[in-house]
């Protein structure tokens, strides 16, 4: 992983794979499993929003990973992008699936009025989800205390549209529409890279040189964001004035005209 990511940096390889979607969930999860969870997923995890604005909130020591698990629904499959098992300090397990996008949409767009089953993809892998059975889960938990659903997008702004349409077919299908909307958060690939930021400055070497590389690779693909001004560290700030000479020149000869209306 993280040789491939450096081979993009250094230009070896095309457009197709930088344009990938999948490509890009392998780089980012990948390094969030080769990190502590509270290094990386719980912290850029914790961005995530539902449409009612609350936030997801989420508590790791440790956690298994699946890439592009087969799940099952009514005898159908289903394959989300990522699929977490996050066990807190007291080893309880809460399961958390990403679906992840870069330039496209949600496959499987909701139906209209006159059909009963689900169609979306969100609200599928809701359902699915929702039908797993904890030892079938990464790291095979005993027990599971919530299910989360990510729906993760290089959006700067969370795109309600889609989680509504998602939500209220659910709710068409006989469902329980607040189970899901309470289950369903939207994360930016953009809040990513604040994260980084934090981990480069970790004093382990793996950690800094994989979100560094990781950094950079979001940086190609336009999915950085400004992290604003740090507050300076406390103590005495060292400081130097000088006074140099300097001289105004007005770049015209006469004074500009100006007229003042008041309204």
């Amino acid at each position: 992983m993280a040789a491939m990511m450096l081979a993009e940096l250094r230009g070896k390889v095309g457009d197709r794979v930088r344009g990938s979607e999948d490509v890009l969930t392998s780089y980012a999860f990948g390094v969030c499993e080769a990190l502590d969870p509270e290094e990386l997923l719980v912290p850029w995890s914790a961005r995530a929003a539902r449409l009612d604005g609350q936030r997801l909130s989420l508590a790791a020591t440790k956690a298994a990973y699946e890439f592009w698990p087969a799940l099952d629904l009514a005898g159908q499959g289903v394959e989300p992008d990522v699929l977490v098992t996050l066990w807190d300090g007291a080893g309880v397990a809460t399961l958390v699936l990403f679906e992840a996008k870069f330039r496209s949409g949600p496959s499987g767009w909701p139906t209209g009025p006159d059909v009963d089953d689900v169609t979306g993809q969100l609200g599928r892998q809701w359902l699915a989800l929702n039908a797993l059975a904890p030892h079938e889960a990464p790291g095979a938990p005993h027990a599971v205390s919530r299910r989360v659903i990510v729906y993760l997008t290089a959006d700067a702004r969370r795109p309600d549209f889609v989680l509504e349409g998602m939500a209220r077919e659910v709710a068409k299908a006989g469902h329980a529409s607040d189970e899901f909307r309470s289950a369903l958060y939207w994360l930016s690939w953009r809040e990513l890279s604040l994260r980084l930021r934090h981990a480069r400055a970790k004093p382990a070497r793996t950690t800094a040189v994989l979100a560094a590389r990781l950094d950079a690779v979001l940086a190609e693909r336009a999915l950085s964001c400004f992290g604003g001004s740090q507050e300076p560290e406390a103590g005495p700030v060292p400081w130097r004035y000088e006074r140099r000479p300097y001289a105004f020149q007005s770049p015209t000869a006469e004074p500009a005209p100006w007229n003042y209306r008041s309204r």
